[in-house]
C-alpha cells in the first residue's frame, strides 16, 4: 500500500502505532478500548480526512477445554476477536468513503470441531456472520465487505501455544504436516489477499470469506480424538495415523492422513491423555 503513495493507519495490541509514509510511530489505539480507538479515528480525520480500506485483523487464541475454560479467558478471546473488530468497524464507517473496502479476519476454525477452541472458533464464526450482515447493511454505500480465512500461518500466534520456543516449532511442524501443500502460510501470503480485496481487481466480490489456507479446507476434514483437549504439547511415540477425510481408512490419503508425533511430523496426540496438540488455525 506504502509503494501506491497510501497512507497507513495500523492499530495494533503488540505494536500499537501509526505508520505514515515517513514510518516515524505514534502512539495509536487498543482495539478493544472504545476511547482510544475514538481519539484515533478523531486523529486521523483531522489529519487524513477520509480513508478508503479498512483492515481489521487484530485476534488472538487461548486454548483451553470446555470443562477448563474460565471466564476471564473467555471474555477476553470475545472482547478482542469479536468486540473489538466489531466497534472499530463501527467508528471507522464516518471516515470511510462510499465506495470503499473492508477485509476482516475470520479463520478456517469457524467451520472445525477443533477441542480447547470453543471461544476461538465461536469468534470467528461471529466475525463470518458480522460479513454477511454488513454486506447487506452497506451495500447502498456501495462497501464492499469480505473475510479472509487463513489457515494455520507462520506468526507469533503460535509462540501462545506452548511455554517453550521447542513446543513452538513443534506445533508448527505438525500443522504444516496437516496442509495439503506440506507448508505454513506466510504473513505476505494474507496481505497480498487483502490487497486483492481492497483493489479494483474485487469490484464486484462482496461477503465472501476467502479461505488462504493450502487447500485444508477443501481437502481435509479431520476426525479428532472422543475426548477433551489439553493445552500442552503432547509427546507420544504412537504411530497410529488420524484420517482426515471422512470416508478413508487411516493412511489411505497422502494428503490428508496424518501421522501422530514419533514417527513424522502431524497431529501429535497422546493415546494416554487424549489430547491433541493445537495451534492457531
Amino acid at each position: 500500500i506504502h509503494s501506491q503513495d497510501a497512507v497507513v493507519v495500523e492499530v495494533g495490541l503488540l505494536d500499537p502505532t501509526i505508520v505514515e509514509r515517513d514510518f516515524a510511530p505514534q502512539r495509536a489505539a487498543d482495539a478493544v478500548h472504545d476511547p482510544a480507538l475514538d481519539r484515533l479515528d478523531a486523529k486521523v480525520a483531522s489529519e487524513k480526512g477520509k480513508i478508503d480500506i479498512l483492515f481489521a485483523g487484530a485476534g488472538i487464541v487461548d486454548p483451553q477445554p470446555l470443562a477448563e475454560t474460565t471466564e476471564e479467558s473467555f471474555d477476553k478471546v470475545f472482547a478482542i476477536n469479536t468486540r473489538g473488530l466489531a466497534f472499530t468497524v463501527k467508528k471507522a464507517l464516518p471516515l470511510l468513503n462510499d465506495g470503499g473496502a473492508i477485509i476482516v479476519i475470520t479463520s478456517i476454525a469457524e467451520n472445525k470441531g477443533i477441542p480447547g477452541f470453543t471461544a476461538y472458533s465461536a469468534t470467528k464464526a461471529a466475525v463470518r456472520s458480522f460479513v454477511r450482515t454488513w454486506t447487506a447493511e452497506l451495500k447502498d454505500r456501495r462497501i464492499r465487505v469480505n473475510a479472509i480465512s487463513p489457515g494455520p500461518i507462520d506468526t507469533p500466534i503460535f509462540d501462545q501455544q506452548a511455554p517453550t520456543k521447542e513446543g513452538a516449532d513443534q506445533a508448527r511442524a505438525q500443522f504444516a504436516a496437516a496442509v495439503p501443500f506440506g507448508r505454513l502460510g506466510r504473513p505476505e501470503e494474507i496481505a497480498s489477499t487483502a490487497l486483492f480485496l481492497a483493489s479494483d481487481e474485487a469490484s464486484f466480490i462482496a461477503g465472501v470469506d476467502l479461505p488462504v489456507d493450502g487447500g485444508m479446507t477443501a481437502i481435509c476434514d479431520w476426525r479428532l480424538p472422543p475426548s477433551g483437549a489439553s493445552r500442552s504439547i503432547a509427546r507420544s511415540r504412537s504411530t497410529t495415523p488420524i484420517a482426515c477425510r471422512r470416508g478413508r481408512a487411516p493412511g489411505s490419503d497422502p494428503l490428508c492422513a496424518v501421522p501422530l508425533a514419533g514417527s513424522s511430523p502431524g497431529a501429535a496426540v497422546d493415546s494416554h491423555s487424549r489430547s491433541i496438540a493445537m495451534g492457531p488455525v
